[in-house]
């Protein structure tokens, strides 16, 4: 498969270019940006479990001394994830793509997105590691396939860029691409929810489980982000006491509202 169309006429060149500037602008050197990376831990916890994962977090990181060579390791066993820091998301790959043939000024730039692939990194080694490691001690599987389940989990629930993982619209050319810059959370998080509940029809996923993975891909994920990003709940200015109820109910309406309004950040 094909990830990028090269711009046919010049109008097609100005909205390349147009993307492009808005990449860097929107994705380089903001904190929110890169902290939300670490959201990528809820919906993975669906998948390997929130405790296992939970403590493989501060497993991994207990030692800072010892994170790199932890991921020399998964790196070693795993060339998906050894390759996931230059193929990782379509427009973050695009932005380092473009910048790579810029000289000085372009690794100027490039260093601005650079926190986003830290942290990235940061999430997806232990999110790698609990998946491995549920495959060998639960399932009792070789090596070869656990690593192979495990790069299916980051590959599943994290964005990735990969020709092989985007839907057909990303594919296009710079027009198709307009409306379709930063796409990549949203289209993991559809298919997550879509394929529970296509087993849930067959079935094979209880209702009990399709609710914790709203949970874990829908709900989590908004209220986090809107915290991470300032927009908590408004403080209550009309200087009247509120009695439990009214405040519980006040926090349970802000939370409905960003629930529901994320997918179409």
């Amino acid at each position: 498969a094909r990830s990028e169309v090269r711009p046919v006429n010049d109008m097609e060149i100005v909205l390349r270019w147009m993307i492009r500037r808005t990449q860097v602008v929107t994705l380089g050197l903001k904190a929110a940006v890169s902290l939300s990376q670490t959201l990528g831990w809820t919906p993975a916890a669906r998948e390997v479990g929130g405790l296992a994962l939970t403590k493989n977090i501060l497993s991994f990181y207990h030692n800072p001394l010892e994170v790199m060579d932890k991921a020399r390791e998964i790196f070693a066993k795993s060339e998906s994830m050894k390759a996931r820091t230059e193929s990782r998301d379509r427009d973050l790959r695009s932005v380092i793509q473009d910048l790579h043939a810029k000289g000085k000024y372009g690794s100027l730039q490039e260093s601005y997105v650079s926190f986003i692939n830290l942290f990235d990194a940061g999430v997806v080694l232990p999110i790698w590691l609990t998946a491995y490691e549920k495959a060998i001690k639960e399932n009792n599987w070789s090596d070869a396939k656990a690593v192979a389940y495990a790069d299916s989990v980051v590959r599943t629930t994290q964005d990735i860029g990969t020709p092989k993982d985007l839907s057909a619209i990303q594919t296009g050319g710079p027009f198709s691409k307009l409306f379709t810059m930063f796409y990549n959370a949203m289209n993991t998080e559809f298919n997550m929810v879509a394929s529970d509940m296509i087993l849930m029809k067959a079935g094979k996923v209880s209702k009990g489980q399709m609710m914790g993975t709203m949970l874990y891909v829908v709900a989590l994920p908004a209220l986090l982000g809107a915290l991470m990003s300032g927009n908590g709940p408004e403080p209550d200015d009309d200087g009247e006491d509120k009695s439990f109820f009214e405040e519980i109910g006040r926090y349970a309406w802000w939370g409905t509202k960003e629930t529901l309004k994320y997918p179409f950040n």
